[in-house]
């Protein structure tokens, strides 16, 4: 075999660091989408119906609701998952 283990390890530590900058980047991105759908939610009271005529242009259908729903639960997923990495990331400051 012609890799040496440290080689491999850099290797490693190399592709996870790319994917890591990666994900911090969407997640940045997530972010800003859900600051943006908060807003949105607060605009209308927190009634999906509401949010979801908005985003829909008019009187939105039954599975467009459906869709703004999954939508929020979605950019609420990712929102707890960059305050855990934000969390995540004060803990190896401290």
């Amino acid at each position: 075999m012609s890799h040496t283990k440290e080689k491999t390890w850099q290797d490693i530590i190399s592709a996870t660091s790319a994917q890591t900058r990666m994900l911090k980047d969407v997640l940045l991105n997530s972010e800003e989408l859900y600051q943006e759908m908060l807003e949105l939610w607060q605009t209308h009271s927190n009634v999906d119906q509401d949010v979801a005529n908005q985003l829909f242009g008019g009187t939105a259908t039954s599975d467009q609701l459906q869709m703004t729903l999954d939508a929020r639960a979605a950019l609420v997923a990712i929102h707890n998952l960059h305050l855990a990495s934000d969390y995540a990331a004060m803990r190896r400051v401290t």
